[in-house]
């Protein structure tokens, strides 16, 4: 079941309830749904949390109890423990509910920064030749390749095209809701540029400049950070798993314990170093200046 189509069933279960309460209860998460992308009602959204809950709550509670009774002797001990890990996990689910919009928005703003400047430098080019700004944002939209900032443009190109909006009042709307602040500003300085009959072409060049220059120091920065952690992960990995086998080695040898150090080498190399090299490259992926 796609996304969409979850929201829609959960929606049509809870419909009543979240007319009620979403508003009271998710009101802070309003802007941030908007500021995502995702194509969801707050309602909509406070139905997926209460179907979620009633279906990964109940469902380990049973196999909870289940497991821990055939462990503890005591059933009121394996129920009050059941019960206590289950408020554990109805409460995680809330969290992540609560924390998932700004999390997405987070994940977008890095996005649509990172091909920033590539965009303005496009859309400069487009307004050199003398091509209208609508149909600068109908082209970008097009090209899957400034990830974001393409789908905004198709938003503001179906918002002026199917919705009746011009294009001034669309600039306004998706300025007010996309969750880069260079992105806002440049939509915002489109929007002055064309209500003024000012020259758009000197004004995305000069964006064009800025956004390049500030891309440039966080690739600079980047490379930087990645420097730092290159010398970490040599330090604590080659050098440490060296420095572990070898000790290790030695205290089998001294204390007779040869398999049983064996062993613990054999897991450290295969799943500790996998585990923090896994690590070090999302790590590494997460603030790269490079994803769109």
């Amino acid at each position: 079941m796609a996304d969409d189509d979850f929201g829609l069933f959960s929606y049509k279960l809870f419909r009543p309830i979240a007319k009620r309460y979403a508003k009271p209860l998710f009101r802070d998460l309003h802007k941030d749904l908007q500021k995502s992308g995702m194509r969801i009602t707050l309602e909509e959204y406070f139905s997926e949390f209460l179907l979620v809950e009633l279906l990964v709550v109940p469902l380990f509670f049973v196999t909870s109890f289940f497991l821990l009774s055939t462990i503890m002797e005591d059933l009121l001990t394996a129920l009050l423990t059941t019960v206590l890990f289950s408020l554990f996990i109805a409460v995680g689910v809330l969290t992540f509910f609560f924390l998932n919009p700004a999390n997405a928005v987070q994940e977008r703003e890095k996005k649509i920064d990172n091909a920033l400047h590539f965009a303005a430098l496009y859309m400069a080019t487009l307004a050199t030749t003398g091509t209208p700004p609508f149909m600068i944002f109908k082209v970008m939209s097009g090209f899957k390749e400034f990830g974001e900032i393409s789908i905004i443009a198709l938003r503001i190109s179906e918002e002026v095209e199917l919705f009746g909006y011009d294009l001034p009042e669309s600039l306004a709307r998706q300025a007010e809701i996309v969750p880069s602040r260079n992105l806002s500003e440049l939509l915002w300085g489109i929007r002055a540029t064309i209500i003024s009959g000012g020259d758009l072409n000197s004004f995305l060049n000069e964006k064009s400049k800025t956004f390049t220059t500030l891309f440039r120091r966080r690739l600079e920065e980047y490379v930087q950070t990645m420097s730092l952690f290159m010398e970490m992960y040599i330090t604590v990995v080659i050098v440490g798993t060296i420095f572990v086998i070898v000790l290790s080695t030695i205290m089998s040898m001294m204390g007779g314990l040869f398999e049983q150090v064996q062993l613990i080498q054999t897991l450290f190399i295969g799943l500790g170093v996998p585990f923090v090299t896994t690590a070090f490259i999302i790590m590494l992926k997460t603030i790269s200046p490079t994803e769109v």
